[in-house]
């Protein structure tokens, strides 16, 4: 993959979502369906809470999820905005 960012935030969500899957197997192995359940359901009902209140916020994430993918520009690129000519360089962090 070209980019590190975008290579690091997807190794960050798929450790995230195994690291998850992995605590409801133990729980339910251990026995613990129940709790399986209601934390199934609360976080059902938080990611609805929190997704009207976030709403604005989550639609400028998903466009800059989108434009990390699709990638109108590169680095080295020059662009013209309003009559200002901008030169596009690489931040190292």
């Amino acid at each position: 993959m070209d980019d590190d960012l975008l290579a690091n935030f997807l190794a960050g969500i798929f450790a995230s979502l195994v690291i998850i899957v992995v605590i409801m197997i133990i729980l339910r192995i251990i026995g613990l369906t129940g709790v399986v359940s209601g934390m199934l359901a609360g976080a059902g009902i938080s990611a609805f809470i929190i997704g009207f209140a976030l709403k604005d916020i989550g639609e400028n994430f998903l466009s800059g999820i989108i434009l990390a993918f699709k990638r109108p520009f590169r680095t080295g690129d020059r662009l013209d905005i309003n009559g200002i000519r901008v030169q596009l360089l690489t931040l190292k962090l």
